[in-house]
């Protein structure tokens, strides 16, 4: 019912981070973000809106010239946002919020995670007992 409201109202409250696009619904934004911002494994830059292929995120958040550092320090800026950091890992782990890489696998079962640490408390909590892996 609200959704519906809105289009009466007028508002719009779901914005592209990435660009001036807004709508009513959570739905169309996502659609929206798929089709407009990432182009068969291309991602575009919200500083140059250059389009970048994942392998290259890291080299142009690094190289990017548009993209706003709060100093010299901060080498690294995500593409998606102004999050910046001095690290190149920081950075790196950052992405994978506005990518959706999930590199880490366990091995056990079909459990997939952006980061390491995540993976270890994964295996601690459902394959280990007493020390020993449980093959559920």
């Amino acid at each position: 019912m609200g959704y519906h409201i809105r289009t009466h109202t007028g508002e719009k409250p779901y914005k592209c981070d990435q660009c001036s696009y807004r709508c009513i619904q959570p739905y169309d934004l996502t659609k929206h973000i798929k089709i407009r911002h990432q182009i068969s494994g291309m991602f575009q830059c919200k500083h140059c809106n250059d389009l970048v292929s994942q392998p290259n995120l890291l080299d142009h958040c690094k190289t990017c010239s548009f993209a706003r550092r709060p100093s010299i320090a901060y080498r690294y800026v995500c593409f998606s946002c102004d999050y910046h950091s001095y690290k190149s890992q920081n950075v790196l782990f950052h992405m994978r919020k506005h990518t959706g890489e999930t590199p880490y696998k366990c091995n056990l079962c079909a459990y997939k995670t952006k980061y390491p640490s995540d993976l270890k408390k994964h295996i601690k909590i459902r394959h280990e007992t007493d020390g020993f892996y449980s093959y559920i």
